[in-house]
């Protein structure tokens, strides 16, 4: 959530016009395909990101919660892109992110009694959430508050992690030791006398205080890396014809790159 946002905010102040007009301002099927060896690690390893904190009971009870919260989010991410979408087919950047919008819905009550289809459920609606801010949210913001989300973090990252600070309210106000036992230790505050509501009412005021600290942090950044950085470029002023989404002004691209045993750059002028 705080990263999400921090790097929202910093993109508020970075957008420019001229890189919301490039051409290279899409993404490319090809690149799409390979990045989907990544969506797969991930929904893999996910469970193993949620339940690294825990132990015993608790740490099973993580690990099955995330994989049927994934495994929702992974069913929904595919109907939904195909409903959603004008083209009523699926659309590779749905596939590569809304299928682990289940793991960041449940990280926050991923230790909790959500039960099996609870857990399922939250995944399908993290899913079709994901996929609802690729389709529509991603251009309002872009339209509207002239914010470039050009990875979709609000999409995966931004509000799934809202909808678990909300997910994790929610169970905090309704948990008790009649179902937790000696869980109930899963809340901090508990164990110190606190009561359910005021455990929920804790949790409620962090998210906006972790919401408040990354958009404020992400916009002084943004501004300080704006006013520093459009100044500096190769150690020179920045040029009109510098290309922008493009590895060529850092990169050796193939169209000019030989192989290594055929390298005669020393003589090319």
């Amino acid at each position: 959530c705080f990263g999400a946002y921090f790097g929202l905010a910093a993109s508020r102040q970075l957008t420019t016009q001229r890189g919301t007009e490039s051409a290279n301002n899409a993404p490319v099927y090809h690149s799409d395909i390979f990045a989907m060896i990544g969506t797969v690690f991930l929904w893999m390893f996910w469970p193993s990101f949620n339940g690294a904190p825990q132990a015993g009971e608790a740490q099973q009870r993580v690990v099955v919660n995330t994989v049927l919260s994934l495994t929702g989010s992974c069913i929904a991410a595919f109907f939904s892109s195909a409903v959603f979408r004008p083209e009523a087919k699926f659309n590779m950047v749905d596939i590569q992110n809304a299928t682990l919008a289940g793991g960041v819905a449940m990280g926050t009550s991923a230790d909790m009694l959500t039960s099996p289809g609870g857990a399922v459920a939250i995944g399908v609606g993290s899913g079709v959430l994901s996929v609802v801010g690729y389709v529509y949210v991603s251009e309002f913001l872009f339209k509207k508050l002239k914010i470039h989300d050009t990875c979709g973090v609000n999409n995966l990252h931004g509000m799934p992690s809202i909808l678990a600070a909300i997910l994790g309210i929610i169970f905090a106000a309704f948990a008790d030791e009649d179902h937790y036992h000696a869980d109930i230790n899963l809340f901090p505050g508990r164990e110190a006398g606190w009561t359910a509501g005021r455990q929920s009412g804790h949790q409620a005021a962090f998210l906006g205080v972790t919401l408040a600290i990354a958009i404020v942090g992400g916009t002084v950044v943004g501004l300080i890396v704006r006013g520093v950085g459009s100044r500096c470029h190769h150690g020179l002023e920045l040029r009109e014809n510098d290309p922008v989404f493009s590895d060529a002004a850092w990169w050796e691209t193939p169209a000019r790159e030989k192989p290594y045993y055929f390298d005669l750059r020393a003589e090319n002028k």
